[in-house]
């Protein structure tokens, strides 16, 4: 349906200054809030880093100790893929870790760890003979 000929494409400022406005006191709460978070993240790296003073006191080499800390990290997060899958990939992962022989990787150490669900995990109750549990 065509416009009638008086219409034009112009909007009323006052409704678009209103939305502006709105959207300008949304950025600022965002910032505060970022503002506050950041602020809180601070907090907890000096934290932390009190802590990585206290092993340097201890005798415990840094280096070391932030190996291990990002290893554990990773390890936490492939644990957490691992069981976000469903049961027929994980029986995928079981068959890849056979054939590349990776069961020794994190990812299939935290499997084989974790407790079986009965009625579904059959690697684990014996019922069926899968590398990745052996």
């Amino acid at each position: 349906m065509a416009k009638p000929a008086n219409a034009t494409n112009q909007y009323d400022p006052a409704v678009v200054n209103n939305l502006l406005g709105k959207i300008d006191g949304f950025d600022g709460d965002l910032d505060s809030e970022k503002g506050s978070y950041m602020s809180r993240c601070r907090n907890i790296r000096e934290s932390i880093k009190a802590v990585y003073d206290e092993a340097k006191a201890q005798g415990v080499p840094q280096k070391e100790l932030r190996t291990l800390v990002k290893i554990r990290k990773h390890e936490r997060a492939s644990a957490k893929l691992y069981h976000e899958l469903e049961n027929d990939q994980q029986i995928n992962l079981a068959m890849l870790a056979a054939t590349e022989k990776v069961a020794d990787l994190p990812l299939w150490r935290s499997a084989a760890d974790r407790k079986p669900v009965p009625g579904v995990d059959v690697e684990k109750t014996g019922q069926t003979k899968n590398p990745m549990f052996n």
